[in-house]
């Protein structure tokens, strides 16, 4: 407090792939402002190809994205491993199922992010990995609609026009017309990662990693055995 009234405030810039912003990206933020007021966090958007010519040009200390990155001199850090649930709006029949059977998704219209409209999120692993899965278990993802952002995917799950897989932390937000359920199949994993630069030996930094390792590891024993 006494550094904040003195005007002494630290600056941390922090970017972030899509999809983290819906999961737990928020409360580590919130938390970690309540807990450290002199410490100025800056949020940017930006996919991973963004992220890594940010970091070379200095213009961010903080990555959140998905693994593997290849880039010597970034050190990159698992700290969630996110299974894909599904999501389905109100009253649709899969909410009769505790855990959803993969083979009753083939028939079920599919909400993705489009490739073609939304080129930041090309690098998303999220795209192959559901594409991947559904070609395992046995089908081909039927795409109804496609959205340019992943809040759309929610929007238009909520809105009845159809499904989608998603990480598992994007539906814990209250979306009171959209309902989940765990798949009844070894989970497809969605690895959350954080990266700075291997060189960066600021303090605030390394307080901020140390947090973001501690909310994790608490996120990850509240959640459910399976």
């Amino acid at each position: 407090m006494q550094r904040s009234q003195r005007g002494q405030v630290d600056r941390l810039v922090v970017s972030f792939a899509p999809w983290i912003d819906l999961t737990i990206l928020p409360m580590i933020i919130r938390t970690f402002g309540e807990r450290h007021p002199d410490v100025h966090v800056q949020l940017r958007e930006l996919n991973v190809p963004n992220q890594i010519l940010a970091f070379r040009a200095g213009h961010i200390q903080v990555g959140f994205l998905y693994p593997p990155v290849h880039d010597r001199n970034l050190a990159v850090e698992t700290i969630l491993a996110e299974p894909l649930v599904v999501a389905f709006p109100e009253g649709h029949r899969l909410e009769t199922f505790k855990c959803v059977p993969p083979d009753t998704l083939a028939e079920e219209p599919q909400i993705m992010l489009s490739r073609e409209h939304a080129p930041a999120y090309h690098d998303l692993a999220y795209h192959d990995l559901v594409m991947a899965f559904c070609r395992d278990v046995g089908f081909t993802v039927r795409v109804r609609h496609e959205a340019e952002h992943p809040q759309q995917v929610l929007t238009l799950v909520a809105a009845g026009m159809g499904i989608a897989l998603v990480p598992a932390s994007a539906v814990t937000v209250e979306r009171r017309q959209v309902h989940h359920r765990p798949l009844d199949h070894a989970d497809p994993r969605f690895e959350l990662g954080v990266a700075w630069r291997r060189s960066d030996a600021s303090p605030v930094l390394h307080t901020f990693l140390d947090f973001v390792r501690n909310r994790a590891r608490v996120t990850q024993r509240r959640r459910p055995a399976r």
